[in-house]
């Protein structure tokens, strides 16, 4: 069967609502209602075991689906590599971290060199706030920072879009 990453995070995430719904509904079919007369004669008024045994069946083969699918994906994001070499996940942690100094780089632009009048006499003084560092050096580093992060995840969406075979049938469709 040929597939992308892509399509198998979307079927992933398809799993894991229906896990999660099966694990609602499974906590609502875990008694039945069983009347008891003086004779003994059981008299069942709700009987859920059946559909307890059903979704509890598919909830469990939902989780080895969602796990088979996941292993899958966390192997073809370590097979593909980037133009550098990087596998898919490596180039995502970089991706992080360079969303991080973008941030603080981002943070550091928004200063400025001031001075204000401590005394208001005329021999008065001045506090100046010079910055540590050359703001043009700063502002460079952001715009190459977020365009090597849009380069990466460019690379990364290619790569995680392109076709490759699996030789793996899944329980639900």
């Amino acid at each position: 069967m040929k597939t992308t990453i892509n399509n198998l995070q979307s079927l992933v995430n398809e799993y894991e609502n229906r896990f999660e719904l099966l694990g609602g509904t499974i906590k609502t079919c875990v008694y039945s209602t069983i009347i008891e007369d003086s004779n003994g004669k059981r008299n069942y008024i709700e009987d859920y075991k059946k559909d307890f045994e059903n979704q509890y069946s598919e909830y469990n083969k939902i989780l080895n689906d969602i796990e088979t699918v996941k292993e899958i994906i966390s192997r073809k994001k370590e097979d593909f590599k980037l133009h550098n070499g990087q596998t898919i996940t490596g180039a995502m942690s970089s991706v992080k971290l360079l969303r991080k100094k973008a941030e603080l780089l981002e943070e550091l632009m928004k200063n400025k060199n001031s001075k204000r009048l401590i005394s208001p006499d005329k021999d008065g003084g001045f506090e100046e706030k010079e910055l540590n560092f050359n703001s043009k050096d700063i502002e460079y580093e952001y715009f190459c920072t977020k365009r090597n992060i849009q380069r990466y995840e460019a690379e990364i969406a290619k790569l995680s879009n392109t076709d490759f075979e699996i030789n793996y049938y899944f329980t639900f469709d």
